[in-house]
């Protein structure tokens, strides 16, 4: 292979490995999101919870 050849080649390597790189960064970014909202939805239910009763006289 020429000098030429071997610079197209590792063109294309560099433009298809920066595709790969994105789609993978896409993919983690789908995951951690899909991870957050389940973690936040069962967090919420933690932080929703009012241990006193609706009709709380005051006194403990």
């Amino acid at each position: 292979m020429d000098s030429i050849q071997m610079d197209e080649i590792q063109k294309y390597a560099k433009e298809l490995r920066a595709q790969e790189m994105q789609r993978i960064a896409g993919l983690i970014g789908t995951a951690v999101g899909a991870g957050l909202a389940a973690v936040s939805e069962r967090l919420r239910h933690l932080f929703n919870w009012n241990p006193q009763s609706e009709k709380s006289t005051g006194t403990v």
